[in-house]
This record gives C-alpha cells, structure tokens and sequence, in this order.
C-alpha cells in the first residue's frame, strides 16, 4: 500500500510540474476542436483523484480497520 501512495505523490509531482509555468493561455488552447484543454485535462484528473481517493476511504481503507479499532476512532482525525 504504501508503494502505491508513493508512486501516487511522487506522480502528482511531476505532473504538476510540468504544468506550473504555463500561461494562461496556453492552459486554456485547444489543439483541435475535438481535443481538451491543458486546463480542462487538469481539472478532470483532479476530479478523478478526488473520486480515487473517497474509494480509498470508503472501501479499502474500511475493509482493513477491525470493526473495534473504527469505533474507537469514530470521528477522530
């Protein structure tokens, strides 16, 4: 699992690298009419994360912790 969570953080890194210094034209360019934008790819790839991560905290996550251990930390950080 935690390999899983590195290559996740080490790729998200370099991706958001490799956008930082686009202008905002650039980010918003469509190279075809039938083609996203840097910036409408950036934001479906954040959707998709945030959606990966809430699998991760609902299922996986639940189905490791042993039903005592979830309610002893039921609302805690």
């Amino acid at each position: 699992m935690q390999t899983l969570l590195t290559h996740l953080e080490t790729s998200r890194k370099a991706f958001l690298e490799e956008v930082a210094g686009l202008t905002p034209e650039q980010c918003a360019a469509h190279p075809s009419t039938d083609a996203w934008s840097i910036l409408e790819v950036v934001e479906h790839i954040a959707t998709v994360e945030i959606g990966i991560l809430e699998v991760f905290r609902t299922r996986l996550f639940a189905q490791l912790c042993p039903p005592e251990y979830k309610v002893q930390t039921e609302g805690k950080d």
